[in-house]
């Protein structure tokens, strides 16, 4: 269900292109489309692990930067 409405979604925005000039109706390979659209998605689980690895990525980013910019107070 959610291949349809992204393929809908695509196709709305191919008009609207052509509608502006930027792109002809030749260039539009609907197969290709259509491949990309029945494409299974991955797996919820999948999803939340870059998510958490991102934050985890940016939490060391932050305490690098933190260890990097400390200016330790001599006195």
């Amino acid at each position: 269900m959610n291949n349809n409405i992204n393929h809908n979604e695509q196709h709305y925005d191919l008009v609207l292109l052509q509608q502006q000039g930027l792109i002809d109706a030749q260039n539009v390979n609907h197969e290709l489309l259509n491949s990309a659209a029945s494409e299974a998605r991955s797996p919820w689980f999948i999803s939340l692990f870059f998510g958490m690895s991102g934050i985890l990525a940016s939490l060391f980013f932050i305490g690098f930067l933190t260890l990097l910019l400390d200016n330790p107070s001599s006195g």
